[in-house]
Protein backbone atom coordinates (compact mmCIF):
# COMPACT_ATOMS: atom_id res chain seq x y z
CA UNK A 1 0.00 0.00 0.00
CA UNK A 2 1.46 3.49 -0.96
CA UNK A 3 2.33 6.55 1.50
CA UNK A 4 -0.69 8.11 0.12
CA UNK A 5 -3.24 5.87 0.22
CA UNK A 6 -2.64 5.04 3.51
CA UNK A 7 -2.96 8.92 4.60
CA UNK A 8 -5.79 8.66 2.80
CA UNK A 9 -7.33 5.67 4.66
CA UNK A 10 -6.29 7.53 8.23
CA UNK A 11 -7.61 10.35 7.33
CA UNK A 12 -10.91 8.50 6.48
CA UNK A 13 -11.37 7.00 9.42
CA UNK A 14 -10.56 10.12 11.53
CA UNK A 15 -13.26 11.55 9.74
CA UNK A 16 -15.61 9.20 10.68
CA UNK A 17 -14.73 9.27 14.05
CA UNK A 18 -15.17 13.49 14.32
CA UNK A 19 -18.45 12.72 12.63
CA UNK A 20 -19.93 10.12 15.48
CA UNK A 21 -18.67 12.53 17.97
CA UNK A 22 -20.57 15.21 16.07
CA UNK A 23 -23.74 13.08 15.92
CA UNK A 24 -23.57 12.23 19.33
CA UNK A 25 -23.63 16.08 20.47
CA UNK A 26 -26.10 17.26 18.65
CA UNK A 27 -28.04 14.30 19.62
CA UNK A 28 -27.52 15.18 23.27
CA UNK A 29 -28.07 18.84 23.01
CA UNK A 30 -31.82 17.41 20.99
CA UNK A 31 -32.72 15.65 23.65
CA UNK A 32 -31.57 18.42 26.37
CA UNK A 33 -34.25 20.33 24.08
CA UNK A 34 -37.24 18.82 23.32
CA UNK A 35 -37.44 16.18 25.78
CA UNK A 36 -35.87 17.88 29.15
CA UNK A 37 -38.30 16.13 31.52
CA UNK A 38 -37.00 12.87 30.81
CA UNK A 39 -33.90 11.15 32.02
CA UNK A 40 -30.90 10.70 28.92
CA UNK A 41 -30.89 6.87 30.02
CA UNK A 42 -32.74 4.55 28.27
CA UNK A 43 -32.40 5.77 24.65
CA UNK A 44 -35.29 3.17 23.36
CA UNK A 45 -38.03 4.50 25.89
CA UNK A 46 -36.80 8.41 25.67
CA UNK A 47 -37.46 7.99 22.07
CA UNK A 48 -41.06 6.95 22.31
CA UNK A 49 -41.94 9.21 25.29
CA UNK A 50 -40.64 11.72 22.65
CA UNK A 51 -43.28 10.63 19.93
CA UNK A 52 -46.19 11.07 23.38
CA UNK A 53 -44.54 14.67 23.68
CA UNK A 54 -44.75 15.36 19.97
CA UNK A 55 -48.33 13.95 20.25
CA UNK A 56 -49.50 16.40 23.52
CA UNK A 57 -48.12 19.12 21.46
CA UNK A 58 -50.03 18.60 18.30
CA UNK A 59 -53.00 18.39 20.63
CA UNK A 60 -52.51 21.79 22.51
CA UNK A 61 -52.98 23.20 19.37
CA UNK A 62 -56.06 22.21 18.15
CA UNK A 63 -57.07 22.96 21.77
CA UNK A 64 -56.21 26.45 21.25
CA UNK A 65 -58.01 26.23 17.98
CA UNK A 66 -61.17 24.99 19.79
CA UNK A 67 -60.85 21.81 17.50
CA UNK A 68 -61.59 19.36 20.95
CA UNK A 69 -63.16 16.50 18.90
CA UNK A 70 -59.92 16.06 16.84
CA UNK A 71 -57.51 16.68 19.96
CA UNK A 72 -58.78 13.73 21.88
CA UNK A 73 -57.64 11.13 19.82
CA UNK A 74 -54.03 12.37 20.08
CA UNK A 75 -54.65 12.47 24.28
CA UNK A 76 -55.74 8.92 23.58
CA UNK A 77 -52.30 8.88 22.04
CA UNK A 78 -49.78 11.05 24.30
CA UNK A 79 -50.43 9.06 27.27
CA UNK A 80 -47.62 7.23 28.77
CA UNK A 81 -47.93 3.52 28.86
CA UNK A 82 -45.14 2.23 28.56
CA UNK A 83 -43.75 -1.04 31.10
CA UNK A 84 -40.60 1.27 32.16
CA UNK A 85 -38.03 -1.19 33.50
CA UNK A 86 -34.84 0.25 34.50
CA UNK A 87 -35.10 3.87 35.59
CA UNK A 88 -37.06 5.18 38.27
CA UNK A 89 -36.62 8.49 37.53
CA UNK A 90 -38.57 8.16 34.40
CA UNK A 91 -41.30 6.25 36.30
CA UNK A 92 -41.74 9.38 38.33
CA UNK A 93 -41.55 11.98 35.32
CA UNK A 94 -44.17 9.81 33.19
CA UNK A 95 -46.50 10.01 36.06
CA UNK A 96 -46.55 13.68 36.04
CA UNK A 97 -46.77 13.85 32.08
CA UNK A 98 -49.92 11.28 32.18
CA UNK A 99 -50.94 14.14 34.89
CA UNK A 100 -50.38 16.82 32.42
CA UNK A 101 -52.08 15.02 29.53
CA UNK A 102 -55.33 15.01 31.63
CA UNK A 103 -54.99 18.26 32.75
CA UNK A 104 -55.80 19.04 28.76
CA UNK A 105 -58.55 16.82 29.32
CA UNK A 106 -59.82 18.86 32.07
CA UNK A 107 -59.26 22.31 29.53
CA UNK A 108 -61.67 20.91 27.17
CA UNK A 109 -64.13 20.30 29.74
CA UNK A 110 -64.49 23.61 30.80
CA UNK A 111 -65.20 25.34 27.90
CA UNK A 112 -67.85 22.50 26.56
CA UNK A 113 -69.20 22.11 29.80
CA UNK A 114 -68.86 18.37 30.34
CA UNK A 115 -69.11 16.60 33.44
CA UNK A 116 -66.31 14.05 34.57
CA UNK A 117 -67.71 11.58 36.87
CA UNK A 118 -64.53 9.15 36.04
CA UNK A 119 -61.65 11.70 36.63
CA UNK A 120 -60.89 10.70 40.21
CA UNK A 121 -60.56 7.01 39.07
CA UNK A 122 -58.51 8.17 36.08
CA UNK A 123 -56.10 9.88 38.80
CA UNK A 124 -55.76 6.88 40.80
CA UNK A 125 -54.95 4.46 38.38
CA UNK A 126 -52.02 6.80 36.65
CA UNK A 127 -50.73 6.81 40.89
CA UNK A 128 -51.31 3.64 41.11
CA UNK A 129 -49.06 3.09 37.94
CA UNK A 130 -46.43 5.02 39.28
CA UNK A 131 -46.14 2.70 42.60
CA UNK A 132 -46.74 -0.48 40.50
CA UNK A 133 -43.64 0.16 38.44
CA UNK A 134 -41.75 1.57 41.26
CA UNK A 135 -42.50 -1.64 43.06
CA UNK A 136 -41.43 -3.60 40.22
CA UNK A 137 -38.20 -1.98 39.68
CA UNK A 138 -37.70 -2.55 43.58
CA UNK A 139 -38.99 -6.95 43.19
CA UNK A 140 -36.04 -6.62 40.34
CA UNK A 141 -33.37 -4.78 42.14
CA UNK A 142 -34.38 -7.01 45.53
CA UNK A 143 -34.15 -10.41 43.43
CA UNK A 144 -30.47 -9.39 41.98
CA UNK A 145 -29.17 -8.10 45.29
CA UNK A 146 -30.28 -12.02 47.09
CA UNK A 147 -28.57 -14.00 44.16
CA UNK A 148 -25.76 -11.11 43.98
CA UNK A 149 -25.41 -11.75 48.31
CA UNK A 150 -25.51 -16.01 47.78
CA UNK A 151 -23.16 -15.74 45.07
CA UNK A 152 -20.59 -13.38 47.25
CA UNK A 153 -20.98 -16.09 50.26
CA UNK A 154 -20.52 -18.83 48.09
CA UNK A 155 -23.66 -20.62 48.18
CA UNK A 156 -26.39 -20.93 45.25
CA UNK A 157 -29.75 -19.11 45.67
CA UNK A 158 -32.63 -22.21 46.88
CA UNK A 159 -34.37 -22.59 44.37
CA UNK A 160 -37.78 -21.62 46.35
CA UNK A 161 -36.94 -18.82 47.63
CA UNK A 162 -36.12 -17.85 43.66
CA UNK A 163 -39.27 -19.22 42.49
CA UNK A 164 -41.16 -16.21 45.21
CA UNK A 165 -39.03 -13.43 44.05
CA UNK A 166 -39.99 -14.28 40.69
CA UNK A 167 -43.63 -15.01 41.47
CA UNK A 168 -43.81 -11.20 43.21
CA UNK A 169 -42.48 -9.69 39.88
CA UNK A 170 -45.02 -11.82 37.64
CA UNK A 171 -47.73 -10.61 39.87
CA UNK A 172 -46.68 -7.03 38.98
CA UNK A 173 -46.46 -7.29 35.86
CA UNK A 174 -49.54 -8.51 35.67
CA UNK A 175 -50.89 -6.05 37.59
CA UNK A 176 -49.03 -3.14 35.35
CA UNK A 177 -50.98 -4.46 32.14
CA UNK A 178 -53.93 -4.75 33.80
CA UNK A 179 -53.72 -1.08 35.24
CA UNK A 180 -52.92 -0.13 31.64
CA UNK A 181 -56.20 -1.42 29.95
CA UNK A 182 -58.03 0.12 32.81
CA UNK A 183 -56.05 3.26 31.95
CA UNK A 184 -57.23 2.79 28.57
CA UNK A 185 -60.89 2.36 28.49
CA UNK A 186 -61.50 5.22 31.36
CA UNK A 187 -59.46 7.82 29.88
CA UNK A 188 -61.71 7.39 26.47
CA UNK A 189 -64.59 7.68 28.83
CA UNK A 190 -63.29 11.01 29.73
CA UNK A 191 -62.65 12.24 26.73
CA UNK A 192 -65.54 11.19 25.27
CA UNK A 193 -67.55 12.99 28.17
CA UNK A 194 -65.10 16.36 27.87
CA UNK A 195 -65.35 16.45 23.98
CA UNK A 196 -69.05 15.92 23.51
CA UNK A 197 -70.08 18.63 26.28
CA UNK A 198 -73.16 18.38 28.59
CA UNK A 199 -75.37 15.90 26.74
CA UNK A 200 -73.78 13.21 28.58
CA UNK A 201 -75.39 12.40 31.68
CA UNK A 202 -72.29 12.14 33.48
CA UNK A 203 -71.18 14.53 37.07
CA UNK A 204 -68.23 16.24 37.82
CA UNK A 205 -66.67 14.79 41.31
Amino acid sequence: MSSTVLIAVVLAALGALLLGAILLLWWQALSSQFLPQFSTRGITDNLKIGQHQKALERSDRLIEQREFKAAAPLLQEALILLHIKKDRALVERSVQFNLSVISRIISIAEHTGAHLENLAIVEDLIHSRGELQLAFLDGLRDRSAFQRRRSEAGKGAPDWALSEFNRKVEDLEERITTNKRSLQTQVKELLDAAANGPSTTITYH
